[in-house]
């Protein structure tokens, strides 16, 4: 026996959940609620998810996705998908199409006062004095890498790889200093 109920009607742009509620013949049940979109033809519904939770799902309206509550001493760097592509900015505003009708993002924090690092392009132009913090695995793909920071000019700043990955990293030039950061009197800490 199974029993499917939905808490309101099918009205494009709104949100609707879904029970199914089944009983088998020992009379155990199982109830399962589903969330769905009903999509509008103007409008891509997305999933938010913080933490690895789903926080809530929402229609884009007004070029603009719901922001999360911050952490304390964190900042809010904005939606991503998996494949790393940011859609918003720290205060939701669309920076992406969204021309898929769903789609799955996930909220990306970094701590206050730090530049966050998404890319082997931003990793690669760090200034030698700043505060970053990695927020994102970086593959960097097998290409030659150059070493940050020399005895002439090394790393002074703070590095904070928030227990991420830089991985793939290629050094073949004949330097004293090898490694992903060469010469470093600052401080360096939580990189796999």
């Amino acid at each position: 026996y199974a029993e499917v109920t939905a808490n309101s009607a099918l009205v494009a742009g709104e949100i609707v959940c879904i029970t199914v509620r089944a009983t088998d013949s020992a009379g155990n049940v199982l109830e399962e609620t589903f969330e769905f979109g009903v999509l509008p033809s103007d409008s891509a519904f997305v999933r938010l998810f913080v933490d690895g939770k789903l926080w809530k799902s929402e229609f884009v309206t007004d070029n603009r996705i719901s922001v999360p509550a911050i952490p304390q001493g964190m900042s809010f760097y904005g939606w991503m998908n998996e494949s790393n592509i940011r859609y918003t900015d720290g205060e939701g505003n669309l920076l992406q199409d969204l021309t898929a009708e769903y789609i799955e993002l996930h909220a990306v924090y970094y701590l206050e006062g730090y530049t966050p690092i998404l890319t082997a392009n931003e990793l690669k132009n760090i200034q030698m004095d700043g505060k970053y913090v990695l927020v994102y695995d970086i593959d960097l793909g097998g290409a030659e890498w150059t070493p940050l920071g020399t005895e002439k000019s090394p790393f002074s700043g703070e590095f904070n790889g928030n227990g991420l990955t830089i991985s793939n990293i290629k050094i073949t030039k004949n330097i004293q200093y090898i490694g992903l950061f060469g010469y470093n009197v600052g401080t360096i800490k939580n990189l796999k």
